[in-house]
C-alpha cells in the first residue's frame, strides 16, 4: 500500500518532465503514471514498474548534480 506522504516526497525529488519519461520508458500511459502520484489505485505490476523507473531517474539526476 502506498503512503501518500511518501509519494509526495518522491514527487518533489523528481525533475521536471519525469512523469512523461516514466510513461515512455515503462510503456504505461501518462494518465496511469499521474494516477500513481495522485495516490489512486494502480496494480502491483504498475507500481513496481513506476518505482523501478523512479529509482533510475533519481540516481541519474542526483549523480548529474
Amino acid at each position: 500500500m502506498k503512503d501518500n506522504q511518501n509519494v509526495k516526497e518522491i514527487e518533489e525529488k523528481l525533475p521536471r518532465g519525469a512523469k512523461k519519461v516514466i510513461s515512455e520508458n515503462t510503456g504505461l500511459s501518462y494518465n496511469t503514471v499521474c494516477s500513481f502520484f495522485k495516490n489512486k489505485k494502480t496494480s502491483i505490476q504498475t507500481d513496481r514498474k513506476i518505482k523501478i523507473e523512479i529509482k533510475k531517474i533519481i540516481i541519474e539526476y542526483e549523480t548529474a548534480i
